[in-house]
């Protein structure tokens, strides 16, 4: 059987010649190999398999994955800047403190994945599931996040600011303490959410079901609401 570190060596020949010959690679296998710290940049690879694989701090700036199932794995600190990822699946994977920035993560799959402190601001989002993952303190100024779902996600202390969330599902989500002054929610599902010292100031909640929300302590000073909802939720706060 082949020792990790023959496997690790092999895996970055690869890497290395796909690059060379500016070529995508198909069908790599690199399950549970550490390849920590790695330069991976302008990859582009199909059906990568890296469950349980460490690429912590690794360099991925401008990669394009495809149909890759990357479950646990952990990318903590990894740079993803401009990377292009969809139809990927990422259960319980470590984004923590990775720097996303104009990166896009579109139609995949981070139930229960970690973006706590990352930085994904100028990104896109878009038709991605992030149900029960945590983006505690994480970056997504200006993000595209149209029809996601954050069902039961953790975003306290996010900043959302100027970000377009337009029919994306909140439903049970932790917003409290958020910063999404100018954010876009229209069409947006907040039932039973909690926004509890959200700043969302110039926000668009039109057409947004606001039904069972934790308001106290929220700035929604300049926000939009349907006519009926704004009465009711001044109480609240």
């Amino acid at each position: 059987m082949m020792e990790q570190s023959e496997k690790v060596t092999e895996v970055k020949e690869i890497i290395t010649n796909a690059l060379t010959e500016d070529r995508a690679v198909d069908f790599l296998d690199i399950q549970g190999l550490d390849l920590s710290f790695s330069d991976l940049s302008d990859l582009r690879a199909d059906r990568i398999m890296a469950d349980g694989a460490s690429l912590r701090g690794a360099s991925l700036m401008r990669v394009s994955l495809r149909d890759c199932e990357w479950n646990k794995v952990n990318v903590e600190g990894a740079n993803f800047y401009e990377a292009d990822m969809a139809g990927c699946f990422f259960y319980k994977a470590n984004f923590s403190q990775a720097q996303m920035k104009y990166a896009e993560l579109k139609i995949s799959s981070c139930v229960e994945a970690c973006f706590d402190e990352a930085d994904i601001s100028y990104g896109t989002l878009s038709g991605t599931t992030f149900t029960a993952a945590t983006f505690r303190q994480a970056k997504l100024k200006e993000i595209e996040a149209d029809e996601a779902v954050f069902n039961e996600a953790d975003l306290s202390g996010a900043i959302l600011v100027e970000g377009n969330f337009m029919s994306v599902d909140f439903i049970g989500a932790n917003l409290s303490g958020v910063d999404a002054r100018e954010g876009n929610f229209k069409g947006a599902n907040f039932s039973n959410a909690n926004l509890s010292n959200g700043n969302f100031a110039g926000a668009d909640f039109s057409y947004a079901a606001l039904d069972g929300v934790q308001w106290k302590g929220a700035n929604i000073e300049g926000a939009k609401f349907d006519d009926h909802a704004k009465p009711i939720i001044m109480k609240q706060i």
